[in-house]
């Protein structure tokens, strides 16, 4: 089964996911969530879904007794490779497979949010060019 990390407010997280799962055809995949939008865009079966104002204490708990149960082959983070508040260990989940569904991030604003570093090795960050009207 492949697990969709959707945290966040607002429909684009979901939308992303939502895109991704149509493009790639999965079948077998539930989404972890905190937002009641996704009920719009999946079906209930396949939401796992906390409560935003329990979330930090709610998110401990399903990491340490719920996810070890669901057999997950896949883990997808969409946006915030460390949880939205820093949350996730990636690095402790040794049998599954983790996947960054990335987005543009304003790094510095989210460092903030994190317990420790980054532990990238490499940095890469591309900016889009537009060509001007009048160069066309």
């Amino acid at each position: 089964m492949k697990l969709f990390y959707t945290m966040g407010g607002g429909f684009g997280h979901l939308y992303r996911v939502s895109i991704f799962i149509n493009q790639f055809k999965i079948k077998d995949f539930k989404i972890l969530t905190t937002n009641q939008l996704a009920y719009t865009l999946f079906d209930s079966k396949n939401i796992l879904f906390l409560a935003p104002e329990t979330y930090p204490f709610e998110i401990e708990q399903f990491l340490q007794v719920e996810f070890p149960t669901l057999l997950v082959s896949d883990l997808y983070i969409d946006t915030f490779p460390f949880g939205l508040l820093g949350e996730l260990s990636v690095e402790k989940i040794e049998y599954v497979k983790v996947h960054y569904i990335a987005r543009r991030l304003i790094w510095e604003k989210y460092k903030r949010v994190l317990k420790r570093n980054l532990g990238f090795q490499l940095f890469i960050k591309l900016n889009c060019w537009r060509k001007s009207i009048d160069n066309l």
